[in-house]
């Protein structure tokens, strides 16, 4: 998956604002319509800008958890930017809003693999971005 995004990032123009409700509302429809019920899903959303839909996007991680969605969403965020929403979302610390699951797990990329050691880099990510999915 990195070295797709390596090779893509090479012709794509990063751009904002960053909006992810319309992706996660998408990602809850196909959920939804598999025919296995028992089926989990994840969401894998790179990013490198703070999120500019905060209430639209919390409004449908809600809508997840009150459906009961088998839904995760993991949010890689590349560069150095703050990403203060995004650990908002992931709401380990606090809910994002009362009575709400933990379903997204954001990872800042670059301070993974500057703690890493050597040659372990990708190994914590997958471990870090993996850590709230359900068994």
């Amino acid at each position: 998956m990195l070295e797709w995004y390596k090779e893509t990032a090479k012709d794509t123009a990063m751009m904002g604002p960053t909006r992810f409700a319309s992706v996660i509302h998408e990602a809850k429809r196909i959920a939804l319509a598999h025919p296995d019920p028992k089926m989990y899903n994840i969401l894998l959303i790179l990013t490198d800008g703070e999120i500019h839909d905060l209430k639209e996007t919390i409004a449908e991680i809600s809508s997840i958890c009150t459906e009961n969605v088998p839904l995760s969403i993991i949010i890689v965020g590349l560069g150095d930017d703050e990403f203060t929403n995004m650990v908002r979302l992931d709401g380990d610390d606090i809910a994002i809003t009362a009575g709400v699951k933990d379903i997204v797990q954001f990872v800042k990329f670059n301070e993974v693999t500057k703690r890493a050691p050597g040659g372990q880099a990708m190994a914590a990510l997958a471990a870090m971005v993996l850590e709230e999915v359900p068994d």
